[in-house]
């Protein structure tokens, strides 16, 4: 994340969503209280299947369809911050 300027975009299992969404709920508020760096933003922007065939002696299955999502963390900006609270 400190290498990006505005989003970084990965791949997680669906069944680990809230657990990343938690993670960096946890980093804005360690963030908060040290005072450093922008906020970030988290969203699932796509949910599909990813098709991963047996590559071991011991896989008995062809291939398994896993749920995956596309994840989107971003950076706010302090002004675009500032505008969606006044919006709400």
């Amino acid at each position: 994340l400190r290498l990006a300027k505005t989003a970084v975009y990965s791949f997680h299992k669906s069944s680990t969503r809230d657990y990343i969404v938690k993670t960096v709920k946890h980093w804005n508020t360690m963030m908060e209280k040290t005072e450093q760096g922008e906020k970030m933003e988290v969203e699932v922007i796509a949910q599909m299947k990813f098709d991963i065939g047996n590559t071991y002696k011991f896989h008995k299955q062809k291939s398994v369809d896993v749920g995956v999502d596309l994840i989107r963390v971003s950076f706010v900006e302090k002004e675009e911050e500032e505008q969606k609270e006044e919006e709400t």
